[in-house]
């Protein structure tokens, strides 16, 4: 069976998974170890040219990019640090954290390592394999909530900002 024919997992069955340690290409530093940062929100995006599910991927991609850009400091101040991930080259990464003006690091994952450590679900886009659109944070190092981007992705950073907001002032 290769690795293309594993089953995700469940998403409430992600929650309490703790990070894999593969260094990953990102476009702030040469490369970031997610299992380094005990606090983070990494949303995962499909990063592909096309359609997929009637979404227009690369402009959802950008409003997503931008959402999460525009609630960084509510995120921050909550004591999480943002990530975007896609299976997009680091280059193209560059070029649209660049055109984005994006200040958080969007991290290259072209061989889907967390996908298969984790079991997070991706996508068949024709012959190419792309993230599903998918939001993880984690508290501690481990998975603490996992969330669609509901109800839009790019309203999506709004609503979980706030979530986390609250929950610090718990």
């Amino acid at each position: 069976m290769s690795a293309l024919d594993i089953q995700p997992r469940t998403l409430e069955s992600l929650v309490g998974q703790r990070m894999p340690p593969d260094i990953l290409a990102s476009t702030l530093t040469e490369s970031l170890v997610l299992a380094e940062h005990p606090n983070l929100v990494i949303y995962l995006y499909p990063g592909a040219a096309g359609i997929i599910r009637g979404d227009e991927t690369p402009l959802i991609d950008a409003a997503q990019h931008r959402g999460f850009q525009t609630h960084l400091s509510s995120f921050t101040a909550s004591g999480y640090t943002v990530i975007g991930l896609s299976s997009q080259t680091s280059h193209r990464q560059r070029h649209l954290a660049h055109r984005h003006r994006l200040s958080h690091a969007l991290v290259s994952d072209p061989n889907f390592r967390v996908a298969e450590t984790l079991g997070v679900p991706t996508l068949r886009l024709g012959a190419a394999r792309v993230y599903d659109r998918l939001t993880l944070v984690v508290t501690r190092g481990s998975m603490s909530l996992v969330l669609s981007p509901l109800p839009t992705p790019e309203s999506h950073p709004a609503f979980l900002a706030e979530l986390l907001r609250r929950k610090r002032q718990r």
